[in-house]
């Protein structure tokens, strides 16, 4: 353990992470028979005791029960996570590596399917709960729109980004406009608007000449392409819901009816991921450093994932403090540089 360790020495070091580990394997507090029997730490169980009262001491350790071993506190997850983050992330194990990429091959060309399938797939492969916040599209470039005319005074907008996302909102004119003019107006824009940056259509469509006749309907395409942006931002895909129950930690069913609610406040989930979009690779948030108090006793595991060089969704995962996170941590990782790629090859379809 590096980061944040440097009041701790060799010898609590190597201990303090041995608890975490054992903890994390039994979920049971673990003494200092359990370390001396199975580790070479260098020193007798007395001395073990001494450095494990100390670390409790120091806030890393808590004792549940006056005759029983210790468990971790956040404090010591943060330390355990730190040197892993600190190292090169290991791939994750060859069972997880061939089936991520065998089901993404299978996929072809739909955004939906891919985030859907994503999210089982981590689900699966972590037995936690996976989340993936969907790409916000106002990143994302503009392909295709079509003009439906449902009436003179109706009509029906049809727009695709470049990952294959369709929108579609219903327009109404305060004057008719007939079928004639809504083709020439799909050619116009679709040759001017190609590649654009969508959440810019608007700012383009004031530089298109020869619009001023049709500048209501204009203005409503501008809208309606900004309001759907914003609605799509806030999009999480969850997988395994209802894996959480199978948790110790979660056995009271006040308090996961409570995670459970605050899992469907999608707009809150949305902006805990959405702050996690633009910071360095694998983001770890334990317990007390969920901004959400009903996530207090929560891990999430998160990492943002890539479109055009810039960062445009999170996925991960979301489960007990207590949990294996080297192999959380490097699946995740693995998930979004393949998702990544899947997302640019959506792009050229």
């Amino acid at each position: 353990m590096k980061a944040g360790s440097s009041a701790l020495n060799s010898r609590q070091k190597a201990i303090l992470e041995i608890i975490v580990q054992e903890f994390v394997k039994s979920g049971e507090p673990v003494g200092s028979l359990i370390i001396t029997e199975n580790y070479d730490i260098g020193c007798c169980s007395a001395t073990v005791r001494n450095e494990m009262a100390r670390l409790e001491e120091m806030g890393y350790l808590e004792q549940p029960h006056a005759a029983s071993g210790r468990i971790p506190k956040d404090k010591a997850y943060r330390l355990f996570v730190n040197e892993i983050i600190s190292r090169k992330i290991a791939p994750p194990p060859e069972n997880a590596v061939s089936t991520i990429e065998r089901e993404y091959q299978i996929i072809q060309s739909h955004l939906e399917i891919l985030i859907k399938k994503t999210a089982r797939l981590l689900a699966e492969l972590t037995n936690y709960t996976s989340l993936l916040l969907a790409p916000q599209l106002r990143k994302s470039l503009f392909k295709y729109l079509r003009l439906v005319s449902l009436s003179p005074t109706r009509i029906l907008l049809f727009m695709m980004n470049n990952t294959g996302s369709i929108i579609h909102r219903t327009i109404e004119l305060s004057s008719p406009i007939s079928p004639e003019v809504l083709e020439r107006l799909t050619n116009l824009l679709n040759d001017r608007l190609q590649g654009r940056a969508l959440d810019h259509v608007s700012e383009f469509l004031k530089e298109i000449p020869g619009l001023e006749t049709d500048r209501e309907l204009i203005r409503n395409i501008g809208d309606a392409s900004q309001h759907l942006v914003e609605e799509q931002q806030r999009e999480v895909f969850y997988g395994g819901k209802t894996r959480l129950f199978d948790f110790s930690e979660f056995r009271d069913l006040d308090k996961i009816k409570v995670l459970m609610e605050v899992m469907e406040e999608e707009k809150v989930v949305a902006e805990i991921l959405t702050e996690t979009l633009n910071a360095d690779g694998v983001q770890v948030l334990i317990g007390e450093e969920n901004p959400v108090d009903e996530m207090k006793e929560c891990s999430m595991v998160t990492a943002a994932y890539n479109l055009n060089g810039e960062p445009v969704g999170t996925l991960g995962i979301i489960g007990p403090k207590r949990m294996p996170y080297e192999q959380i941590i490097s699946i995740i990782n693995y998930t979004a540089e393949n998702f990544s790629h899947k997302l640019r090859h959506l792009d050229r379809l």
